[in-house]
């Protein structure tokens, strides 16, 4: 599906390495502390941002869906919740799916900037979270949720991986019950103050 083989980036005085990553039977959680460059491996992971060094292989037929951390500026702000959520796919599905993780229907046509930080989340977390897409990449996909959302929000991606999708995400907070089995782990380890690499734990 998606491997990164000798890889490094560099960002200004920062190198992220890493030596080897495959994805392919499995779903990922990838840990580190802050500031390791776990958002950095994602974007890489994604296609969106390039090596400076060694070999990514991510099919051209492959359909990605990312969500990074910064939920609210995913979204188009003149849009409403309900348009923002269909923009990749008009399946009324992601509608339902929305409000199965708590959104009220009064909420529905309110734009970004009507909503609370955990609203947006749950909109751009349902808007790529769809079958049509092959691999979905989450960057801290619970860490605006509530107590109540957090397993709903598990309980959909767990339906999506049962589906055949896989999911690559980052968390600082212990993932939800529903999604702890058949997970591998990658950690980004700091190795100095300029240099982090990418470790498969698995």
């Amino acid at each position: 599906m998606v491997s990164v083989s000798n890889g490094v980036v560099r960002i200004e005085s920062f190198s992220l390495n890493i030596p080897s990553f495959s994805l392919q039977d499995k779903c990922v959680h990838v840990i580190g502390s802050n500031g390791s460059g776990k958002s950095t491996f994602l974007r890489v992971v994604a296609g969106i941002l390039d090596l400076t060094v060694g070999k990514r292989i991510l099919p051209t037929d492959l359909k990605v869906g990312y969500v990074p951390q910064n939920y609210r500026s995913s979204l188009m702000p003149w849009l409403s919740a309900r348009d923002n959520v269909q923009l990749i796919s008009k399946s009324d599905e992601c509608i339902k799916n929305l409000l199965k993780l708590g959104f009220k229907k009064s909420d529905l046509d309110k734009r970004p900037h009507q909503l609370s930080g955990g609203q947006c989340q749950r909109v751009a977390i349902v808007r790529d979270a769809i079958d049509e897409h092959d691999l979905l990449i989450l960057d801290e996909p619970f860490s605006g949720l509530d107590i109540y959302t957090i397993p709903l929000v598990g309980k959909l991606l767990k339906e999506k991986m049962d589906k055949g999708m896989k999911i690559i995400l980052t968390s600082h907070t212990s993932l939800p019950k529903s999604m702890t089995s058949n997970l591998a782990t990658v950690q980004v380890v700091r190795i100095s103050d300029n240099t982090a690499e990418v470790r498969d734990e698995t």
